[in-house]
């Protein structure tokens, strides 16, 4: 929007832009405006932009410009396979040399899908040309001073290979988590917060439920929270699972009322509550 900035569009930060379909289906096409906003209404944040413009251009110096010189990258296992590329790096300088695999890997923006973003943090989901074919790809990017601070990057591909081998230990938080999740205990996961959290999904696709938003703060957290217990979703196969410093990634196969599909997860800890989370979903799953 003209004269709008980037603070005064992004996507509310109150969780009010939450919709799951009744029968846990997708939402009809009818109701699509209750679910997301016009695509025009959150323009892509001014280094995001030019991080995507310098990946499609091959122009590394740039590209590797967009990066906090204390940034941590992650790339998911098939986008790092295709670019035959490590699957982390943290720095400007080792981020660089993978930059260059991704490059070299032909990498093309192609369709923009969804952009969300809550105040720092955003989510992309779009479709980029990779190794010669078309990608479902996502990426989560933690913003600071002007630069990309945390980035995770991936694609989703539907005949992945099953399980990933389970990590040696499991974030103390990430653990706790799960067991509330179990327990259906809505309070406990909203202490697992911290204060100033900010929670930012974009699932619109999902054939479970579709949602798209923001929230911040225990409140508008806790009542997200409150409509995802009552899906009763179940991890029911964990395909990664890479933690670097303070960020971790997850990506699982998800279930519920006799669906699946796959998603994804980004978690930036303080201390021993979330910070920062993104998440996302990819194809149906089998």
């Amino acid at each position: 929007m003209p004269g709008q900035s980037v603070a005064e569009a992004i996507a509310p930060t109150d969780g009010q832009n939450l919709q799951i379909s009744q029968d846990g289906r997708t939402v009809p096409e009818t109701n699509l405006a209750e679910v997301m906003t016009a695509m025009d209404s959150t323009p892509i944040d001014p280094t995001i932009q030019a991080h995507l413009d310098s990946l499609s251009a091959g122009d590394l110096d740039l590209l590797a410009d967009t990066y906090h010189p204390e940034a941590i990258l992650i790339l998911n296992k098939p986008l790092a396979r295709i670019s035959q590329a490590t699957g982390s790096a943290t720095g400007r300088a080792d981020i660089k040399s993978l930059l260059q695999r991704q490059i070299d890997a032909g990498t093309k923006f192609l369709e923009l899908r969804d952009y969300v973003q809550g105040k720092d943090l955003a989510i992309v989901r779009s479709t980029l040309m990779i190794g010669g074919l078309p990608r479902d790809f996502f990426a989560y990017y933690l913003l600071r001073d002007g630069k990309i601070w945390r980035h995770i990057a991936g694609i989703y591909e539907s005949g992945e290979p099953g399980e990933s081998a389970m990590p040696a230990a499991f974030h103390p938080v990430f653990m706790e988590q799960m067991g509330l999740l179990a327990g259906g205990d809505i309070d406990g996961l909203a202490r697992t917060y911290d204060p100033d959290a900010i929670w930012v999904w974009a699932a619109t696709n999902s054939p479970i439920a579709r949602v798209r938003g923001a929230s911040q703060g225990y409140q508008p957290i806790r009542h997200y929270l409150g409509k995802y217990v009552k899906l009763n979703m179940q991890m029911v196969g964990l395909k990664e699972y890479t933690q670097i410093g303070d960020t971790l990634f997850v990506q699982a196969i998800m279930t519920a009322r006799g669906m699946s599909e796959h998603a994804s997860g980004a978690y930036v800890f303080a201390g021993n509550k979330i910070w920062r989370q993104a998440s996302s979903c990819g194809p149906r799953a089998a």
